[in-house]
């Protein structure tokens, strides 16, 4: 069978990690703070200029002027379908017409009920 194996507390490592930790971080610091009081003095090899000539130029701009747009044409109105014959009879067709160069004839109900018009151009 199999022996249990004990640990021999000399050889044991785990048993003196926190002391060696401790004393690591002692010597450490110990060694860093000697390091910055032997060496206190830090000097440069470069030198500033003492004082600096700084020249500012002004220069005047006109205020921008915003230009006004001229407004959106307004929207066109939609057609409406209309549910009379008496309506269609306020329509002005021949005016628009003739203006472009045609003439309207006048209009025709075909039996459908459907509303022809000719045009003709000059």
């Amino acid at each position: 069978m199999t022996q249990l194996i004990k640990k021999v507390p000399k050889a044991d490592l785990f048993l003196k990690y926190h002391k060696v930790l401790e004393a690591s971080t002692i010597v450490a610091l110990l060694v860093m703070i000697g390091t910055f009081y032997a060496f206190k003095k830090f000097e440069v090899g470069t030198k500033l200029p003492e004082s600096v000539d700084i020249k500012i130029e002004v220069i005047e701009i006109p205020p921008t002027e915003q230009i006004q747009r001229p407004p959106p044409p307004s929207r066109p109105s939609i057609p409406i379908e209309a549910d009379d014959d008496e309506m269609l009879d306020d329509v002005t067709i021949e005016e628009t017409a003739e203006e472009q160069g045609f003439t309207v004839d006048e209009p025709e109900v075909a039996e459908d009920g459907s509303i022809e018009v000719g045009v003709t151009q000059w």
